[in-house]
């Protein structure tokens, strides 16, 4: 302190510095750490000596679970304290602040390669008032810790972008990347007259071809900002639903009307858009739908019900504008007709359980259930592909027989626990079974105060891998698990959690898709490689 102020810090420098020979000898070090009931976690910084001149910095994440006296104590008691910051929490609050991060470091076994390894860290400032409104705000920094590579928003392979040239696409380029620092927006509760979500936990159903897309995603790594919509009154709602506001492909809305004073019967119309921009085009591809739902049973116990629905396709075209793809001059009246789904099924619900059968007639571009938990790695431009299917509509060349599909669907939900499943059988115009294209969809939930589980297992051509997985004996019987869960079209999504007062701890085991964008589409990915992936995460309520 001979020199001051000035000569404290200039000789604190020189202390870290080293004398000569001794350079980088000190190691400065910043730790953290942070305790509540069983669980703790730590965060260290330190900058090693890597060379007589430079450091590296190395980080150490960890987490901890104390069994003892006092921590058994404290986790059991009612009191504990809710936010790292804050013991208490008031619940009379009209508007209320509050503040987390989450992080977590995920390992990809990528096979027949080198495993990759992935940081991600989100901090979450959210505003709320009442059950009624809440947003929350945050960026989300993802880091591949092989080379230290910053991914953003647009430069993920886990999500796509593309690079725009004209003012309008840097505009919604622009608008879009500012989207993904939205962590949610809530307006309404269940039971609203009107209510919005917009997050990253949803599952969209509307009509016929929109079955089941979950916005929960592989891994953390990736961005998805669904928004689900709806008003409702006695005789009139309106339905409305966007995939992914910060790279939007698939939208829809719908408007049903339940005429009878004291019959429950409703009729829908509804139009589901597909946005397909690439270089060499910009197209929305509209399938505008009619529906209606009439009550056969209508008990407190016991309801059961019949549905129908009719759809076809009009685009939307940079070149060409509205062009119908339903009707065209033919050799006979029946064979005029093309590019159109026919829809029918019965619904069964008592208490807690769910059944329904159904079945549908499909001709051209369009069949049941094309969008579905797997839309994003099916949509490529790619021959077989999504948006080559839909490519047919308008040239008309590998359009699609006519050809029937039948699928049939359960759930049973009590208090905190759910399990649902589908199967959807495309069948041939001669009813042959198409085992190749099969879809099967599962998945189960247990939420509790403390702890929650979710499982999901979706798979196309189900029936056919499976048969392989029991019969080919070319491969032993681990290889064929993993040639069966591990593949293109399978995604597996299990998380278990745990909360602990303002902590909540997770793991997930995954099917991680990379995807890369496909040459001159602006919205149009791949599938490069799927590969098995572990996650381990924690987040914190820190105010």
């Amino acid at each position: 302190f001979s020199g001051g102020f000035s000569g404290f810090l200039t000789n604190t420098k020189a202390m870290i510095k080293g004398e000569t020979g001794l350079e980088k000898n000190a190691q400065p070090y910043i730790a953290l750490r942070y305790r509540n009931g069983l669980f703790g976690i730590q965060a260290d910084l330190a900058m090693a000596k890597a060379s007589p001149t430079s450091y590296v910095p190395r980080f150490n994440l960890g987490a901890s679970v104390t069994v003892g006296k006092r921590a058994l104590a404290q986790a059991s008691d009612p009191r504990i304290a809710q936010s790292v910051f804050d013991g208490s929490q008031d619940t009379e609050q009209a508007f209320s602040v509050s503040g987390d991060i989450s992080s977590a470091y995920t390992r990809a076994f990528v096979l027949g390669a080198a495993d990759k390894d992935y940081l991600t860290i989100k901090p979450t400032i959210s505003f709320t008032k009442g059950d009624s409104f809440s947003i929350g705000i945050g960026p989300k920094l993802a880091l591949k810790l092989q080379d230290m590579t910053l991914y953003s928003h647009d430069e993920s392979p886990f999500s796509f972008g593309s690079e725009y040239t004209s003012t309008l696409g840097r505009v919604f380029d622009s608008a879009t990347d500012l989207l993904s620092l939205v962590d949610h927006v809530i307006i309404g509760s269940e039971g609203d007259r009107f209510s919005l979500a917009i997050s990253d936990d949803q599952d969209i159903t509307m009509g016929p071809m929109v079955r089941n897309i979950s916005t929960r995603t592989d891994n953390t790594l990736q961005d998805v900002l669904a928004l689900t919509a709806k008003f409702d009154t006695k005789r009139f709602d309106i339905d409305a639903f966007a995939n992914n506001l910060t790279d939007l492909q698939l939208f829809g809305v719908r408007f049903g009307i339940a005429p009878f004073k004291n019959y429950g019967g409703e009729f829908g119309l509804s139009a589901i858009g597909n946005i397909d921009v690439r270089d060499t085009m910009n197209r929305v591809d509209l399938f505008p739908t009619i529906d209606a739902v009439l009550p056969l049973v209508a008990k407190e116990s016991l309801s059961v019900e019949i549905t129908g629905s009719f759809a076809t396709i009009v685009g939307l075209d940079s070149d060409e504008y509205f062009e119908q793809l339903f009707y065209t001059s033919g050799e006979s009246f029946l064979s005029s007709f093309n590019n159109y789904l026919l829809h029918g099924g019965v619904g069964l619900e008592a208490g807690a359980f769910t059944l329904g059968v159904y079945a549908s007639m499909q001709k051209g571009a369009l069949s049941y259930g094309m969008f579905n938990p797997l839309f994003i790695r099916e949509r490529s431009t790619s021959p077989g592909s999504l948006l080559t299917t839909l490519d047919s509509a308008w040239t008309g060349v590998g359009s699609a027989p006519r050809s029937f599909t039948i699928t049939g669907s359960t759930s049973w939900t009590k208090d905190s626990f759910g399990l649902e499943g589908a199967y959807l059988l495309p069948l041939s115009a001669s009813l042959a079974p198409d085992t190749d294209n099969d879809l099967l969809t599962l998945k189960g939930s247990l939420d509790l105060s403390w702890f929650d589980l979710s499982l999901a297992y979706t798979r196309r051509g189900f029936a056919s891998a499976f048969s392989t997985f029991l019969s080919d004996s070319s491969d032993s019987i681990v290889t064929r698990a993993k040639n069966f869960l591990v593949d293109n079209d399978s995604a597996i999504h299990a998380t278990i959690g745990v909360t602990q007062g303002p902590m909540t701890f997770n793991a997930t085991v995954s099917t991680l898709a990379e995807f890369t964008p496909d040459a001159g589409s602006w919205n149009g990915q791949s599938v490069v490689t799927t590969s098995p992936a572990l996650t381990l995460g924690v987040d914190i309520n820190l105010f």
